[in-house]
């Protein structure tokens, strides 16, 4: 019985792996080979309560995508409370893609 149990649990593992060794593969062939940016705007109202949740989404996609040195996420500050500007302050020391700006910026950093 425990040997039936260790071959449900390898042959999971091993279905998992072989799902992510295919990720990497097809996502490796599908790349683009032009070399271009991707920018999200993202401007929350100040009464937004999921924004935390939003911005860490964009980020885990963009990480899981493995483009963090050519995505950008712009977090348009003017409307944010001071409780999203301070998560953002933080987000944006910890990962470098994630830019906090005005929205007079925002055509600059598209431009660049």
């Amino acid at each position: 019985m425990p040997g039936v149990i260790i071959n449900i649990i390898l042959a999971i593992l091993s279905i998992t792996g072989l799902i992510y060794i295919y990720q990497l593969i097809s996502g490796w062939l599908l790349r683009s080979k032009n070399v271009c940016r991707q920018y999200t705007i993202l401007q929350f109202d100040e009464s937004e309560e999921d924004a935390e949740y939003i911005l860490r989404g964009h980020i885990s996609k963009i990480k899981s995508e493995h483009s963090e040195q050519y995505s950008r996420i712009l977090c348009i500050e003017e409307t944010m409370n001071n409780a999203m500007k301070h998560v953002c302050r933080k987000l944006e020391q910890e990962y470098p893609f994630v830019i906090m700006c005005s929205l007079n910026q925002v055509h600059d950093y598209i431009t660049q």
